[in-house]
């Protein structure tokens, strides 16, 4: 089933930015491959993404409501009608903020800094993305898809459990939930094992997931 879903979504119609990007790839992977490097491909559905950050949600969001209780009492379970607007505002902010810190990050290690980053929506999935079009060592690459997930979900939950804010906890608990392809991805990388000692990693053009170039 899900070899089908990223069969789906490597078939489904490309934006003119993803085209050229597709043909970026092409260039890199003859460069890489003249100098000898293989290439493989770590991919992750984004359909997948969205049912694990689902099913991740009533165990995370339960575990994070019994500390947070455990901390501050019942009597903080609540937000006013200004701190429920303020929630929905904070929610279009913080969206593209996600992937600003992901081309943030990225940038501060790619060759051409934030030349090589884009930003888009997946066309087909309404899913926005921020993408890296250079190869990256291990390290930076996976700093830059861990770092929304970081500071926009999992630092503001555990500041708002100490603070006593519902409102952020609820704001931290959604946006760690949104890195669930995040993760998946770094679950992809951390979980690739091979004998080569020379490796590169460059985001998929089109697709969630990572090119690895190894020799």
């Amino acid at each position: 089933m899900k070899k089908d879903k990223i069969k789906e979504e490597q078939e489904r119609e490309l934006s003119e930015a993803e085209q050229k990007r597709l043909q970026h790839l092409e260039k890199v992977t003859a460069e890489y491959t003249a100098q000898g490097y293989e290439k493989k491909e770590l991919l992750v559905s984004v359909v997948s993404a969205n049912v694990i950050a689902l099913a991740a949600m009533l165990p995370l969001y339960g575990l994070g409501m019994w500390i947070f209780i455990s901390r501050n009492g019942v009597e903080n379970l609540h937000l006013n009608m200004t701190e429920a607007i303020a929630m929905l505002v904070w929610f279009v902010i913080l969206i593209p903020a996600h992937e600003l810190l992901h081309g943030l990050t990225w940038s501060l290690f790619s060759e051409h800094h934030w030349k090589d980053i884009e930003f888009g929506i997946m066309k087909g999935y309404m899913t926005p993305y921020c993408t890296c079009t250079a190869p990256l060592k291990k390290i930076p690459y996976l700093l830059g898809a861990l770092m929304p997930g970081l500071v926009l979900g999992v630092i503001p939950t555990v500041i708002a459990v100490f603070a006593g804010s519902f409102l952020w906890f609820t704001i931290g608990i959604a946006m760690t939930l949104s890195a669930a392809g995040d993760a998946l991805i770094v679950a992809k990388v951390l979980g690739y094992r091979t004998e080569k000692k020379e490796i590169v990693y460059m985001d998929h053009p089109t697709m969630a997931g990572t090119i690895v170039f190894e020799r």
